[in-house]
């Protein structure tokens, strides 16, 4: 349990203000993958309806 402890310090000591950066811009990232992913499934769905 010694060394777990010891790495997470050492991880969180190093970047932690660029943990916060970095979730962010991933959560802003992910928001707008999932709207693309819903706007192209959409598009699927209604080209499918087109085509039927």
């Amino acid at each position: 349990m010694g060394k777990p402890s010891k790495v997470t310090v050492m991880h969180s000591h190093g970047r932690q203000t660029n943990r916060r950066v970095h979730t962010i811009k991933t959560m802003k990232t992910v928001v707008q993958v999932f709207k693309q992913n819903k706007i192209a499934s959409l598009l699927r769905v209604v080209a499918q309806k087109i085509r039927d």
